[in-house]
């Protein structure tokens, strides 16, 4: 048995692929490398979007608050936002942690 190095799935020594696809015969490193490099720029960008849409709800409730603070009257919180902002955020952290794990997994020597 071996151990498919993108997704950690065992498979047969008579197997030619993973079930997710990855060629268990030629078993290029270089390849994982360049798709985790993928995986992170994905997750990186996922995370910063994710605190923009929830700063740009926070900043606009803060506007709206501001803005009728002296003349009295209702503002808005626009907690879509920043939920949706949060949890992209969320989400991306999550991401970045288990690209990491993988290939803290593939080179325990830290190299």
């Amino acid at each position: 048995m071996r151990s498919c190095p993108r997704c950690g799935l065992l498979s047969p020594d008579k197997s030619v692929y993973c079930e997710c696809g990855f060629d268990l015969v030629s078993d290029v490193r270089s390849e994982l490398g360049r798709e985790r490099t993928g995986w992170r720029t994905a997750a990186k960008r996922q995370l910063w979007t994710g605190v923009c849409i929830g700063g740009l709800g926070a900043a606009l409730t803060l506007a709206t608050y501001l803005s009728v603070l002296e003349r009295g009257g209702t503002f808005y919180i626009f907690s879509g936002l920043i939920v949706l902002g949060v949890l992209m955020a969320c989400r991306g952290y999550v991401r970045l942690r288990r690209v990491a794990d993988l290939a803290a997994a593939d080179d325990p020597h830290g190299r």
